[in-house]
């Protein structure tokens, strides 16, 4: 299951995750089980960190590369996505907090 990181994955321990960019999303097995839509608010505000490859990293450290799809609908994290929910064992109405930590890393 997923849930927000307390550490920070790159032992930077200082960095006050609330006043970084995040958002939360609810995990559907029908519509997220290839690809998740970020927020078109927090593409627009953030867009510009965020690049077509960006490593998931998850609170136990263990990370993926997903890539980031722009298309008509919106952007998606795309490529990779599926194995990311299969390796952490997201289900169904899990919560999904990603929080931009870096230009290509979000927890």
């Amino acid at each position: 299951m997923a849930q927000h990181p307390q550490p920070d994955p790159n032992g930077n321990d200082d960095i006050a995750y609330p006043r970084l960019p995040s958002f939360l999303k609810f995990f559907s097995m029908i519509r997220n089980a290839d690809n998740l839509r970020l927020p078109p608010s927090f593409v627009a505000d953030h867009g510009n960190m965020i690049p077509f490859e960006c490593t998931l990293v998850m609170p136990n450290g263990n990370s993926s590369l997903v890539g980031l799809l722009n298309i008509a609908s919106g952007c998606h994290f795309r490529t990779g996505w599926a194995e990311f929910v299969r390796q952490n064992d997201i289900r169904h109405g899990d919560s999904l907090v990603f929080t931009l930590v870096g230009p290509n890393i979000s927890c």
